[in-house]
């Protein structure tokens, strides 16, 4: 039997969204330290420096990880309830408040629990007044809340 209690969950703002907003400059970056990184590696192995090698090598892994990875996108939708991300559900309810980085084009989000981590997502081409007009107005903007730090290495490395 369907639960006759549930609020209605209205879609009020949906929009796509990734990590399209890369530094023309970061290829060429990439190219010159896996040519250093790869050049390590012989060295390394040439003069029997195993471990050392190893390193290198895992680093190697990391960066062609890293460079042939696709761009995740992010299917965005704000509802009378709350947020959803691709297919994870976020309520209201259960936010203790928002932040938005107009530098990195970011929105975070903080739980109530103590022991939820802040969620972050991109905004995408969407104006943050807009997203800030569709949401309710008993959830809190925290005020002077920044980046996290691995999205200001991120934004420092250019990636």
């Amino acid at each position: 039997m369907a639960n006759t209690n549930t609020k209605e969950n209205r879609i009020l703002l949906q929009w796509r969204a990734g990590d399209e907003k890369k530094d023309p400059n970061t290829i060429v970056w990439m190219v010159i330290l896996f040519a250093l990184t790869s050049a390590s590696l012989v060295y390394n192995f040439v003069l029997h420096e195993w471990m050392v090698g190893i390193v290198f090598a895992f680093m190697i892994v990391i960066l062609i990880w890293y460079f042939f990875g696709s761009a995740k996108s992010v299917d965005i939708a704000l509802t009378t309830n709350g947020i959803q991300l691709n297919k994870q559900f976020y309520d209201f309810e259960n936010i203790k408040g928002y932040w938005f980085s107009e530098r990195s084009g970011t929105f975070y989000i903080e739980p109530k629990k103590r022991s939820g981590m802040v969620i972050s997502f991109p905004i995408g081409n969407k104006k943050i007044e807009e997203i800030q007009k569709n949401l309710p107005d008993y959830l809190t903007e925290i005020e002077g809340r920044g980046e996290d730090i691995l999205d200001r290495i991120t934004h420092l490395l250019h990636m």
